[in-house]
């Protein structure tokens, strides 16, 4: 790659030298919904996000599904999701409970500046999986003070959104839901 490094940090900004365009290169990433069908709810996490910060939402805080990027060398997206799940919403799951959206494809977040591709996933637990000792999750390392929320799979659907994986996975689970419940062709 012959571009030029405008700027090296936790991205890296780089021009490219026959386009002119600045790409922003980023690890990719894996964001995962965690249902819980006997309650018929999904588990979601608030934080604050210091670029959401702005005069309708001084502290940045959003709702979003558990997610991380892939950037610990030897672990792939399925490793991250496991390992997210945890640390954001203190549940337990092993890597054969993930399972893949949209076939495993990960789609790109903003391919006109962004390298950065995101897997979808989800995962059905049970409740004696929740930790519910806990009311607070996060890497300290990071800073992250996250609260984990509970949500019923019927909001979904009339949810404003903020976050483009949170809205993605919703609606994909909806969808998932609705082909369970519809007859498989030839049968009625």
């Amino acid at each position: 790659m012959d571009n030029e490094v405008v700027y090296q940090g936790f991205f890296t900004v780089e021009k490219d030298r026959k386009t002119g365009w600045e790409i922003l290169r980023s690890p990719d990433s894996v964001a995962i919904l965690v249902a819980v069908p006997e309650w018929n709810q999904v588990l979601m996490i608030t934080q604050s996000r210091p670029p959401m910060v702005r005069d309708d939402n001084p502290d940045g805080r959003i709702t979003e599904m558990p997610a991380g990027r892939l950037d610990k060398p030897g672990l792939d997206y399925v490793d991250i999701a496991v390992a997210e799940v945890e640390e954001e919403v203190g549940v337990k799951i092993t890597r054969k409970d993930v399972r893949l959206f949209n076939d495993g494809v990960p789609l790109a977040l903003s391919p006109g500046g962004i390298t950065e591709r995101m897997y979808l996933a989800w995962v059905e637990i049970a409740p004696s999986q929740i930790d519910l000792s806990r009311e607070t999750f996060g890497c300290a390392s990071e800073r992250e003070r996250i609260t984990r929320k509970f949500v019923p799979v019927a909001d979904l659907g009339t949810m404003t959104y903020e976050n483009m994986a949170t809205c993605t996975l919703s609606l994909m689970y909806l969808r998932e839901l609705e082909r369970r419940q519809s007859p498989e062709p030839g049968r009625a």
